[in-house]
């Protein structure tokens, strides 16, 4: 459990950092949508992976949001939103990393609700899981 706990704490500081940084980029205005998006979806992926982690939940390696979702409901574990609601952030993963067209497929106030959410969510059953095992 030791490394399987180690690895979800690292992840978590991973997805935090995403999150001050969406937030910082978020700040800074229209010039930084598509990245400051791209930070938001890694920060979900992070946190949906750190919990996928801590409960010894086996995942591929992947950047799809509904993916993660998906292996986290059928376990027992379902985050507190939709695969299809954290789906959105799904594009910001690469497609637009590599493009350089501005396209918003998500508002930043929902964007913004899901990011605090699920990260707020991966801390609390990381914890909980954590203390469970000491």
């Amino acid at each position: 459990m030791k490394e399987r706990a180690e690895e979800a704490k690292m992840l978590l500081r991973l997805a935090r950092r995403d999150l001050k940084t969406y937030e910082l980029l978020k700040i800074n205005g229209i010039d930084f949508v598509e990245p400051a998006k791209f930070h938001a979806q890694q920060c979900v992926e992070k946190s949906l992976k750190a919990v996928l982690s801590a409960k010894k939940i086996r995942f591929n390696r992947t950047h799809d949001l509904t993916e993660l979702v998906d292996s986290l409901t059928v376990a027992g574990f379902p985050p507190p939103f939709e695969s299809s609601d954290l789906g959105k952030l799904n594009p910001y993963a690469v497609l637009f990393r590599y493009d350089d067209r501005d396209i918003s497929v998500i508002e930043y106030k929902e964007t913004s609700k899901y990011v605090e959410g699920v990260y707020k969510w991966a801390k609390k059953v990381v914890k909980e899981t954590e203390d469970s095992f000491s």
